[in-house]
């Protein structure tokens, strides 16, 4: 159970202005087709809690399951 806020964004397009100013801020960044996200969620492919709660929302909403939140 996750019982803290987190944030989920999708953008469609992007404007690239340069590589992330920390470190620790992402292992890997890269653009890839929603259709490919259930593959790299199955492979363990995700970093970090964040990364794999917001990618489990997204799929599920795709798959019209409403999340709300304090729901049990």
């Amino acid at each position: 159970m996750v019982d803290s806020p987190t944030h989920l964004y999708l953008w469609r397009t992007f404007d690239h202005i340069g590589e992330p100013s920390d470190l620790e801020e992402a292992g890997l960044l890269e653009w890839v087709p929603l259709t490919e996200l259930p593959a790299l969620v199955a492979g363990n492919r995700l970093l970090g809690a964040g990364t794999l709660i917001a990618a489990l929302q997204l799929l599920a909403r795709q798959a019209g399951v409403e999340f709300t939140p304090g729901a049990e």
